[in-house]
């Protein structure tokens, strides 16, 4: 990080110094607090870039250290301004580390551009230094290849609707586009559930219809049964009181028969003691008409 913002200041200085050559007014400013007036689509990109900036430099713990040639060869113009110029070299605090970090990056996408344009513009581009060109594309490639690295890990990553309500303010069109495509395939998988489900439904209600009418005809069949079995028990008891009359009637009929045979043995045996009686005075007068 420290080379990076070593580098950015001495392309910085190179820059004015061709630009006061040219007598090219451009604004140069060093301020480095974010400010929130002008919400136009280049501060957006700049902020956007400046907060990827961050992120991944935070996730990877910053670039690769190079030997840089460009800050070997203004190394007595680092030295002028003494301890003031180390203090700015240094890593800087925490709480100023986003406004440097915007400023790395606004001033990148600027020299990134002024330099393609000076290009154009000189009309004599081999008397230009090559080595501070030759160093700025070194710097934006390793930054453009970092972030390019950097954006194809986070295209890998589903966009949520949580990480749309947390950088809502963030976003631009590829990210709404990615959210859209999320939203349209989680609306499309909903649907596709519901339709299944109303289909279930449909198919349970189907069911339920047939279970209903096979309940209809059990109970049918249920209070038929409960019919038949009234009936056989009325007929069961008929026959019960029936069958108890019958023998009652039988019995007695049986008692009254006993009887009258009792009476008909006891005046039998009468008869014939009789006759036995009759018997025994026949023989006797028999005998004594014999003698």
């Amino acid at each position: 990080m420290d080379v990076l913002i070593g580098n950015l200041q001495i392309h910085e200085t190179n820059k004015n110094q061709e630009i006061g050559k040219k007598e090219i007014k451009r604004d140069k400013s060093l301020a480095l607090i974010v400010t929130s007036g002008d919400t136009s689509e280049d501060d957006e990109d700049t902020s956007y870039l400046t907060r990827r900036f961050q992120k991944l430099v935070r996730k990877n713990g910053g670039f690769r250290k190079t030997v840089n040639s460009n800050r070997t060869a203004n190394a007595n113009y680092v030295k002028i301004g003494g301890e003031k110029d180390k203090r700015s070299d240094l890593v800087p605090e925490k709480s100023g580390r986003k406004p440097v970090a915007y400023y790395v990056v606004k001033k990148a996408l600027e020299v990134w551009g002024d330099t393609s344009s000076d290009l154009e513009e000189s009309e004599h581009p081999e008397d230009a230094s090559m080595l501070p060109v030759k160093d700025d594309d070194v710097i934006f490639d390793e930054i453009f290849a970092f972030m390019e690295k950097f954006d194809d890990e986070e295209a890998e990553k589903e966009v949520t609707l949580s990480d749309f309500k947390k950088n809502l303010h963030v976003y631009f069109v590829k990210r709404l586009r990615n959210l859209a495509v999320v939203l349209i395939n989680s609306i499309t998988e909903l649907t596709t559930e519901m339709d299944v489900m109303n289909n279930s439904l449909d198919m349970f209600h189907d069911e339920k219809v047939a279970l209903v009418s096979q309940i209809c005809v059990v109970e049918e069949r249920m209070m038929v049964m409960e019919s038949e079995n009234l009936e056989l028990r009325e007929k069961l008891s008929d026959n019960c009181a029936r069958g108890k009359s019958e023998a009652s009637s039988l019995q007695l009929k049986l008692e009254t028969s006993l009887n009258t045979s009792e009476i008909k043995l006891a005046m039998a045996l009468e008869i014939n003691d009789q006759l036995e009686r009759d018997l025994v005075s026949l023989k006797d007068e028999l005998k004594k008409s014999l003698k």
